[in-house]
C-alpha cells in the first residue's frame, strides 16, 4: 500500500561489532551526542545486566541518565 505522503524516514546500513564491548562503547558515543545536543532518548536492552552495564559506562561518559529496569519497581510507579 502506498504512503499518502513522501516517505521522510532515511534508513541507515546495519553496523556490526566485533565484540559486545565496542557495541556498547558505540551505543555510548551515540547516546553522548545526542544528549550534548539535548535530544532526548528511549533506550532498551534485553537484560538487566546490560542496563546496568551501560549505565556504568553512560555515568564514566558524564552522561546524566535514568534507569528503569525490573530492579526499580518503585521507581516504575
Amino acid at each position: 500500500i502506498p504512503t499518502n505522503r513522501p516517505m521522510v524516514r532515511a534508513d541507515q546500513s546495519d553496523l556490526i561489532y566485533r565484540t559486545e564491548v565496542a557495541k556498547f562503547a558505540a551505543v555510548v558515543d551515540d547516546i553522548a551526542e545526542k544528549h550534548e545536543k539535548g535530544q532526548p532518548i528511549l533506550v532498551g536492552t534485553t537484560s538487566v545486566e546490560k542496563s546496568e552495564y551501560l549505565s556504568q559506562q553512560l555515568s564514566k561518559r558524564g552522561v546524566q541518565h535514568e534507569v528503569l529496569n525490573a530492579k526499580q519497581h518503585d521507581r516504575e510507579a
